[in-house]
């Protein structure tokens, strides 16, 4: 069940995140966060975000890659920089429409250990898939993934 964050919470996992990622929102100095390794930044620029032409296959590889990747009552965060966010430890297909692709702001799901995510970056037009995520997003290869940007 996905649940909204109250004030006190936002504030918290917001906080948390601006200090472990060194977010420092910018919309022409990029990287605006430091992600630990391993992490892979894809360049999504030939996507028009405005309108993803996403096969529902991708889609669904994406977001079962996340689903998968959570443990057994985890909460996963949905963060949307600036606006309504969100957690849940029981994620469906239907949660992640609005948290996939960065649409004039950042966009992050992370877990609440902050050891996996994935990150969108709306200037940059970038998506940074670090720790086990990678490892499944590696493995399911949807076609926007296919222009690395950076790596370690």
């Amino acid at each position: 069940m996905i649940q909204k964050l109250n004030d006190k919470e936002y504030r918290k996992v917001w906080g948390r995140f601006d200090k472990e990622f060194k977010f420092k929102p910018s919309m022409t100095k990029f990287p605006s966060f430091e992600v630990p390794s391993p992490f892979i930044t894809y360049d999504i620029s030939h996507v028009d975000l405005i309108d993803v032409e996403m096969s529902d296959e991708d889609y669904e590889k994406i977001v079962l890659d996340i689903i998968n990747t959570a443990k057994k009552n985890e909460n996963v965060y949905l963060l949307d920089w600036q606006h309504e966010c969100f957690k849940s430890n029981q994620l469906e297909l239907k949660d992640f429409s609005l948290f996939l692709f960065p649409d004039g702001d950042y966009t992050f799901i992370v877990n609440e250990n902050f050891t996996w995510g994935y990150l969108g970056h709306p200037w940059e037009e970038t998506i940074t898939v670090f720790g086990d995520l990678l490892t499944e997003i590696l493995k399911c290869k949807p076609y926007i993934f296919t222009k690395i940007l950076r790596q370690g």
